[in-house]
């Protein structure tokens, strides 16, 4: 799957206390994410977590680029165990397409809630088009998939 870097609000980002990750897509630019379709929030752990209990995994909206005034929860990939937090597990939020119309929110971005404290671990948080999985593997001569 191809990445926007434009949609990427986390980039390895290590999780030490609750965070409210400062980069966010503005919505006023980026109006038309999905066209009516879902839209999803692909979250992978970059670096496996030690330590802690888990992660809560957020997608919110805000009313400015730093994502503190006004905060709805439009996404949530729910609260994650340590024990699954292993390096390049992926957990996803579906959005509601019409999201960026049905709050305040101009900018969309992350937010990580670690109950506990984590020795390790880093997220990496992309907006795509749909929940996608990229762990599917087909069996050779599989109609309709080049191999």
């Amino acid at each position: 799957m191809l990445f926007d870097t434009n949609l990427q609000p986390a980039t390895s980002l290590a999780v030490t206390s609750s965070t409210v990750v400062s980069d966010s897509i503005d919505l006023a630019v980026a109006s038309d994410l999905g066209k009516g379709r879902p839209l999803s929030m692909h979250f992978q752990a970059s670096v496996a977590f030690t330590s802690g209990t888990s992660l809560e995994l957020q997608v919110i909206t805000a009313s400015d680029s730093a994502l503190t005034s006004d905060i709805e929860v439009v996404g949530n990939a729910g609260v994650i165990a340590v024990s699954d937090l292993t390096l390049g597990a992926v957990f996803h939020a579906t959005l509601n397409p019409l999201a960026a119309s049905q709050t305040k929110g101009q900018f969309i971005g992350v937010r990580l809630i670690p109950t506990g404290t984590f020795a390790t671990g880093t997220i990496t948080a992309r907006l795509t088009p749909a929940a996608a999985d990229e762990r599917d593997y087909y069996a050779a001569n599989t109609p309709g998939v080049i191999t």
